[in-house]
């Protein structure tokens, strides 16, 4: 059987991969060790899960982002395996809204281009991951496909064979058709160690049909930062890197505050944006009656949601001014109320005058 061979030159194979596309991780320093991200290529990464979590939602804003600013100005895939009942969040809009607002960009515009799965159970997962190549070949928008929390099923599976097995099937399901579109596959596994690096307990397959493994472990220091270790990679050899999170958000590793903590803030930045606004005395009013009167009032049903908008800019806007009139026609309505109440009296008065002339 002939078998035709074709055979390139080192230096048009340089060439031509130069010119791929690639997108930035959101993180100078993961940026350096990598070389970004890759369309067509399969990134596993692994390590503690709130590390992984943020450069996830990281990624998802980066591939919309425009290309002049590392992004791939392009459609996501975000496919997230959970457990029912621990955990049913999809999206964690918190922390998409802060990676967003870092990047300049309005957490809607992400929203309006991300496809977004979530699988319960293995059975579903392998559904899901067939359509979700269907939808790749469908929309050729499509640049990036985001697998978070991936072998989260391995953990309780009764049968760990046949589990690795449905694995393994989905997996290349996913990279083939994405290596086909040239979307990159991302993948994350979420796995702790004390120690520096470990290998991911994943199975020989996975280690093997990854192009790229990055292990990820946090430092526990007072800066928020981690350790990010390459384990694979086709162009660069082992090497490790310490992540600054102020190079993709400055939020990671603190304490979450609490609701009244971030309420508080985020009042003193709207008064610091809305400086040259409040100026004017009867905004200013508005602004304070608007605290008083509904914020302060609904803070319980407020303290889920946190997620800056230039929706909520607008809103906010539009509410300061309804605020105002709605002051200005408490005022009139107090006047003509008062107008109404003495116009009463003197129809009193000319009527009891009136009874006495009758008699």
């Amino acid at each position: 059987m002939e078998v035709n061979v074709l055979f390139k030159t080192a230096e048009l194979e340089f060439i031509e991969g130069r010119r791929k596309k690639r997108m930035g991780t959101g993180f100078l320093e993961l940026d350096s060790l990598l070389g970004g991200i890759e369309g067509g290529m399969f990134y596993l990464f692994y390590g503690e899960k709130w590390v992984l979590d943020l450069i996830v939602h990281t990624l998802i804003v980066k591939c919309v982002m425009p290309k002049d600013m590392g992004g791939f100005e392009s459609k996501c895939i975000y496919f997230n395996s959970t457990n029912y009942y621990l955990d049913k969040t999809v999206l964690d809009p918190n922390l998409l809204g802060k990676v967003s607002k870092k990047a300049g960009l309005d957490p809607k515009t992400i929203l309006e281009n991300v496809y977004t799965a979530v699988a319960y159970n293995e059975e579903r997962q392998l559904t899901i991951a067939e359509k979700l190549c269907d939808l790749i070949g469908e929309d050729d928008g499509i640049r990036l496909l985001i697998a978070h929390n991936m072998t989260v099923f391995l953990k309780s599976s009764r049968c760990r064979r046949k589990s690795l097995e449905n694995l393994k099937r989905m997996v290349n399901m996913i990279w083939e058709k994405a290596f086909e579109h040239n979307v990159a596959f991302f993948a994350t596994v979420e796995q702790s160690s004390e120690r520096l690096m470990v290998e991911p307990s994943v199975g020989t397959y996975l280690r093997h049909r990854a192009n790229v493994i990055v292990y990820i472990k946090r430092l526990k220091e007072r800066v928020p930062s981690f350790k990010a270790c390459l384990v694979k990679h086709p162009y660069y050899p082992r090497n490790s890197i310490i992540v600054c999170c102020d190079s993709g958000g400055d939020f990671m590793g603190r304490i979450i505050p609490s609701f009244r903590q971030r309420y508080e803030n985020e009042i003193k930045e709207l008064r610091e944006s809305f400086q040259n606004y409040l100026v004017d005395q009867e905004r200013r009013k508005a602004f304070d009656l608007l605290l008083s009167e509904a914020w302060n009032g609904e803070q319980a049903a407020m303290g889920n949601s946190s997620f800056p908008t230039v929706v909520d800019a607008l809103n906010f806007t539009a509410n300061l001014e309804n605020r105002k009139l709605i002051e200005e026609l408490m005022k009139k309505v107090e006047e003509q109320e008062k107008i109404i109440g003495e116009l009463v009296q003197k129809v009193e008065e000319m009527g009891k005058g009136w009874r006495k002339d009758g008699k």
